[in-house]
This record gives C-alpha cells, structure tokens and sequence, in this order.
C-alpha cells in the first residue's frame, strides 16, 4: 500500500514534521518505517540528514511491511455488519450481546475475533485496534484502524471536537426539559470495578461528563432520545439518564429490568468524521436494531 502527498506548501521544517502534522505519525513509527526504507522523497530514500520539505516534493510511504499481528486474539468466523471499508479504515454496525475486546468471559466471542478472521480471509496480518468502544449490549457503530497513525489520528480528531457519534436510546418516561445538557461528574463507584456513579462534589478533570439529550418522540410510558456526547466516560448515557430519574429501558445495572427488551436499549447510530487521508467529510449511518425498532412501531 501506498501514500503519496505532494508538498503544497513551504510550512513545514523537516519531512518529520510533515509526517507527524499530515499523517500524525509518532517518532518510533517513522523510526519504524525509516529501518525499511518505506519513505521516500522524490523516490530517494537517502533523506536522514536533509533538514527541508520543498514545495512541489513529493512524499512516498509504502506501508505494505508494516502489519502487526494481534496474536492473543483468536480468529472466530462471525456474519459481520460492515458499514464502511478502505485501506486504512474497517467500520462495522456491532450488534448487541457482544463484547468489543476478548476476555475471560468472552475469549472467543467478541468483535475483534470476528475482525481478526475477516482481516486473515483478506491476508491482512492486521493488529485489532478499535477506535471507539461501546457496552456489551449496546449496539451500533465500532470503528477499526488499520494502521497506528490512523488510530493517532482519531485521538486528536477527537480532541479537536471533529469527530463526533450520535446514540438513540429508549428511556423511561420523558425528560424535562425535553432538550438538553447534563453536566455531572462520574467515577467508579466504591467497591466495583464495573458499575459508575455521579459525584458532584468531584474536582476531578477525568471525571467531568456532559451529555447533550434531544427528546424526538414520546410515548406512552417512554421516549425516543438522540445522545451527542461531549466526553466519553464509561457508561456516561447510562448514567447520566438515571441520574436524571429516566433510565434506559431495560438498564437493570441503572434502572429496572423490563419485558419490553432484554438489554439496555441504547444504539451507536451516527458517526461524522474527517478521513485521515483523503480528508473528506465521512458520514456513517447504522440502522435500529429490531428489537428496538419494535418498541417505536
């Protein structure tokens, strides 16, 4: 695989520079990529010591020798819902029931062990990096990078507010005001490694959550609620709409179990985001689930 980038500009100082701005490379990966004479300028791969970019250069990086492996994840056939693939991206609809990353409990029932056979079926020795995770059994858009710089980069897209996710979920009763913000923070709660809990008395920067809410329909006994989050803290929805007295139908760690649905019923349903290479706006979409879509008939 192949990257080529034609030097625009005279703004940057060095091809480091360049790599680390455009591509978001970090030091050890162009290390990496320099160890195999995979970047080149003007095809001369002899460019250590240059000290400058010249407009109208042009920067070749060959990728084709930088795969990794994840060896501890076991490779499992699965039907998978892609919504998106290129050479540097693998987006996928995850259904509820499974988890993003193998453990104990699910070593071979997990997304990635399904990304990791479709990856060898293609005869790619790709390590399994997740950009996003979500819940168990929340279902919706997961998104894999197929290159390291490629998960570099959403990191600071995501810094810079230019990456951004919408969630629906069915809460009980209906929130009021029906739009909204929630800001309060959320830690772990005492004694468990699983369950989160809002602390308004927390100071703590990694515990500030805000939560944007839109009530789009309301029902009998529940509502239909599009979620825009502002920081992503484990279980920020799911906590934040308890907090609130409207926890997700079906929530029984937050709220209460239900006949209804058999899961908390939240869904990843929209993603925006600017493509780490090409640069164009991405918009993806992933349907309702049914067992959703049933509750909205």
């Amino acid at each position: 695989m192949l990257i080529k980038y034609e030097v625009k500009d005279n703004k940057y100082s060095s091809i480091n520079k360049l790599l680390k701005e455009e591509f978001c490379f970090s030091s050890s990966y162009i290390k990496a990529l320099n160890l195999t004479s995979s970047i080149k300028i003007n095809e001369d791969s002899n460019f250590i010591n240059r000290k400058n970019v010249n407009i109208g250069d042009v920067i070749s990086i060959d990728l084709s020798d930088c795969f990794e492996n994840s060896e501890n994840i076991v490779p499992i056939k699965m039907d998978l819902d892609i919504l998106y693939e290129d050479d540097f991206l693998l987006i996928v609809n995850k259904p509820s029931n499974t988890a993003v990353h193998p453990s104990i409990l699910h070593y071979e029932d997990s997304l990635s062990n399904g990304i990791k056979n479709y990856f060898l079926e293609k005869k790619l020795n790709i390590k399994i990096r997740p950009i996003n995770r979500l819940d168990r059994d929340t279902s919706g858009i997961v998104i894999f990078a197929k290159f390291p710089f490629i998960q570099n980069y959403f990191a600071i897209q995501m810094k810079k507010g230019l990456y951004n996710k919408k969630y629906l979920g069915i809460v009980e009763g209906c929130f009021s005001p029906e739009n909204g913000l929630i800001d309060a923070p959320i830690v772990r709660k005492e004694n468990s490694i699983i369950e989160r809990k809002i602390d308004t008395s927390s100071t703590d920067s990694s515990a500030q959550a805000i939560t944007y809410y839109n009530t789009l329909k309301i029902f009998n006994k529940y509502s239909l609620v599009e979620y825009i989050l502002k920081t992503g803290r484990t279980h920020q929805i799911r906590v934040h709409s308890a907090y609130k007295g409207h926890p997700l139908l079906g929530d029984t760690l937050y709220g209460n179990s239900t006949s209804l649905i058999e899961r908390q019923s939240l869904h990843c349903y929209s993603l925006d985001f600017i493509h780490p290479i090409s640069h164009n706006k991405i918009h993806i979409t992933a349907p309702i689930p049914d067992d959703m879509q049933k509750l909205l008939s």
